[in-house]
Formats: C-alpha cells, structure tokens, sequence
C-alpha cells in the first residue's frame, strides 16, 4: 500500500501541502536515506517528489555517489580463510580423489551409487576450489591503517544514536564478523548503509524485529586495542 501511494503523484501532492517548508526538507531527507525500496523506484520517487517541489533540489547535495572501497579483510580472516583453501586442496580433493578410485571397485559405474555420490562430490569441491581462488585473488589482507575518520569507511569505529540509546560498531573487511565484539563485515546491510555517511549524518536501520528505524552517526574514531589485536593473524596461520 505505501509503494501505490508514493507512486501516486496526487497523494505526494497532498501530503506535501501538509508539511511546512522545513519538514518538507526533513521528510525528503529521510526518503533519500531509506533502505527500504530497491534503487530504481527510489530514484524515481525522488525525481518525482522535485519535480513536485523544486526547491527540494538543493537538498540533492546530500545525496552523494557512494565511494568505491578497495576489497579489503583483516589479516586473521584472510589468513583463516586461506587456510580452508589449503585444506580444501592438501586434503578434502585428495581424500575424495581416493574415494572415487576405491568406489569403481563396486562394479558398473552407472549403477553404482557410492561412485556417483563421490563424483558428485568431486564437482562441488572444485566449484569450491574455483569460487575461494576467486576470492583470494580479489579480497586483500589489510591492517586498515590508512583508514581516516573523516567517514565511515572499513578500519573506523563507529557510534551512533538510536531512539533507544547508543550503538557501537567497529567497521572492517569483507570477511571480518564477530557480533559479540561488536565487529561488523563491509559487506552486511548495516554497513553498506553507513559506508560513506559523515557525524551528524543520518540513517534508516532495521531494529530486531525487522522494523526501520531513524538513526545518526555520533561519532567516527580509529579502532581500539582490542580489535586490532583481533585483526591479527592466529598462531600457527599463515599467509
């Protein structure tokens, strides 16, 4: 029902002539920091609500082309990811190579199910194999030691107000979560959608149980001690 009415050009019309000057900036503001619709109908939306209200452009400025971050982990997740690839294949490809051999000692391979399983197996493994390669070659280890907190970028932490109190995330790489330090991955919703903002900048987030909310970044700070020591290579994994 609420994608109909922001469809509908009457409807925004209405609800405009109800909003003074000021909270028609706000309300445009707000819509424009949504995560709630795909890109194309919000683009359109958007246009749609200037070509309604014109002076709502100058408040276009805030909508900026997000920066273009380098594929970045830290060095444990690099490191323990690089290991799975190892044991992928030093082990798991070797053990299923064996697996095949002592299968066609079963008799006629079309009927034999523990053969099919294990070529069946095989496939997967080097999908795998090829996907991780993939990975590995695009996603670089980092100590985020070129992060600035001029933004929000990989390698910051980051505070902001919630109607409810204060959150607390440290922002790193594509394969870095841990949820209990409060570690967020680049790639999660949340970060996606506060990649780039600025303090005083705002945000919709979704709560627990699935509802967006309004929130503001309060604060951008290097890492502390502790996330950095996380960031570390395990003993005994290598790059």
């Amino acid at each position: 029902i609420v994608r109909r009415l922001f469809g509908d050009r009457k409807w925004i019309e209405k609800v405009f002539g109800w909003l003074s000057a000021e909270d028609r900036g706000v309300f445009f503001e707000r819509f424009q920091a949504s995560i709630a619709w795909d890109p194309s109908t919000h683009h359109t939306i958007v246009i749609r609500m200037t070509k309604i209200v014109p002076q709502l452009e100058v408040h276009l400025v805030k909508v900026e082309k997000k920066r273009e971050y380098a594929r970045l982990t830290s060095y444990r997740s690099y490191g323990l990811r690089k290991a799975e690839y190892l044991k992928l294949i030093n082990e798991d490809m070797p053990e299923n190579v064996r697996k095949i051999e002592f299968a066609k000692g079963f008799g006629d391979l079309s009927e034999n199910a523990e053969y099919q399983y294990a070529k069946d197996e095989q496939r997967q493994l080097m999908q795998k194999q090829t996907l991780m390669q993939a990975d590995l070659d695009a996603v670089k280890p980092s100590n985020f030691a070129d992060a600035t907190t001029d933004e929000v970028m990989p390698g910051v932490t980051v505070v902001a107000t919630l109607k409810d109190g204060e959150k607390v995330w440290h922002v790193l790489g594509e394969w870095d979560n841990e949820p209990d330090m409060g570690i967020l991955s680049s790639k999660t919703r949340v970060a996606q959608n506060i990649l780039g903002k600025k303090v005083g900048d705002g945000f919709e987030l979704p709560d627990v149980d699935g509802n967006l909310m309004f929130a503001t970044i309060k604060e951008i700070r290097p890492l502390p001690a502790e996330i950095r020591e996380w960031m570390q290579l395990p003993p005994g994994v290598q790059i």
